[in-house]
């Protein structure tokens, strides 16, 4: 009798979790469904609405393409603007082949987003379509395959980071701490003391220079400056993603005089894809590949509805990331890195006071 009371109570928190979650979707929706309203009606009277307005250059429904795209608009009570442009914006309607399941094609070029949190640049951004990616094996499930080049993110300060730069911190963080890595063939990390160990090197000091330096060369900033470069780097995480870097480096400055540091990260032909199921790899007939694949999709689109990213394929040829000012406090790494320290502690039931002891015991004491 209990458990069956216990079985009902479960199933009643899911089905209340589902509702609420159905309920902030819906919410969430009419609000976006608002804003486009809102936007087009903009668009026609020529004017801001409400905190929005849209206005295009000019447009051709032979190219479904729209031209001068420039959209501003404001949130909370404006204490966020932002701007978005885009010289060429347009649409392509494919029939898909087997070779090439795509319907819809969406290419922009030389988009600029600025708000108040950060300035976002990207040279060319393409977006394809797929119909029934399991089924014609295009893709691992994911229904959207998006390709960028030339990315380039600019934030002001690291403790108002945007909310989608934080998702990206967060997953990418998350993968290192939690899940696997499969693959990585070169790492280095360089930690350098800037300003007295320049003057140092070279072996002279500030009286030694008859002409003044050229602007360009600050030796009298003393700054800390930790760098880390690694080169194919594949890390697997625990909701069957694969995050893949040719090329990845990341420098870290702190100025020890105004108190302030910077954060930089450039990394090159990066992938986050979703890993195929076991399932997915083994031979079956045609009319079930199809049933699975109809099957599938009611699946796939409670998840879009839950995570919409989940059904993207993204591919950055270049990316770069800078951080005006960054705290370390702020550092995605470092939060998650303590907070699985201390559920390791818990868990283990670790003394560090112990541990600690006993390392420089073993180190200085007794080598």
């Amino acid at each position: 009798m209990q458990d069956n009371e216990l079985h009902l109570r479960s199933r009643l928190t899911l089905l209340l979790d589902a509702l609420s979650r159905f309920q902030e979707f819906l919410k969430f929706t009419g609000g976006i469904i608002t804003t486009i309203i809102l936007i087009f009606v903009s668009w026609l009277v020529k004017r801001p609405l409400g905190d929005h307005h849209l206005n295009i250059g000019r447009s051709s429904i032979r190219n479904l393409s729209l031209y001068d795209v420039c959209y501003t608009g404001a949130l909370y009570d404006e204490k966020y603007t932002y701007t978005f442009t885009a010289p060429c914006i347009s649409i392509r309607f494919c029939r898909p082949t087997s070779a090439y399941p795509c319907w819809l094609v969406f290419t922009a070029h030389e988009l600029f987003y600025k708000s108040t949190t950060c300035d976002t640049s990207l040279t060319r951004l393409d977006v394809s379509f797929w119909v029934f990616p399991y089924l014609f094996k295009r893709t691992a499930g994911s229904w959207i395959s998006a390709e960028l080049d030339g990315l380039r993110i600019r934030v002001h300060h690291s403790n108002e980071t945007p909310y989608w730069v934080k998702r990206l911190r967060q997953n990418l963080a998350a993968a290192l701490l939690n899940g696997d890595i499969y693959r990585l063939d070169d790492v280095k990390v360089t930690v350098r003391f800037a300003g007295c160990t320049d003057r140092e090197a070279d072996g002279s000091s500030p009286a030694d220079h008859v002409d003044p330096p050229p602007p360009f060369l600050n030796r009298e900033v003393d700054e800390l400056r930790t760098t880390i470069s690694a080169s194919q780097l594949h890390l697997h995480n625990p909701d069957a993603r694969i995050y893949a870097f040719h090329a990845i480096d990341a420098q870290l400055r702190r100025d020890w005089d105004s108190n302030r540091g910077s954060f930089v990260l450039i990394a090159e032909e990066s992938r986050w894809i979703r890993v195929r199921s076991p399932y997915q790899g083994e031979w079956s007939p045609g009319w079930r590949q199809i049933f699975t694949s109809l099957a599938q999709f009611p699946f796939d689109f409670l998840r879009f509805i839950d995570f919409p990213m989940s059904a993207v394929d993204l591919y950055v040829g270049r990316a770069d990331v800078t951080f005006d000012e960054f705290r370390i406090r702020d550092a995605e790494l470092v939060k998650q890195g303590f907070i699985t320290l201390r559920e390791k502690t818990a868990l283990f039931e670790v003394n560090w006071g112990d541990a600690i002891l006993d390392a420089f015991i073993k180190t200085v004491v007794n080598p």
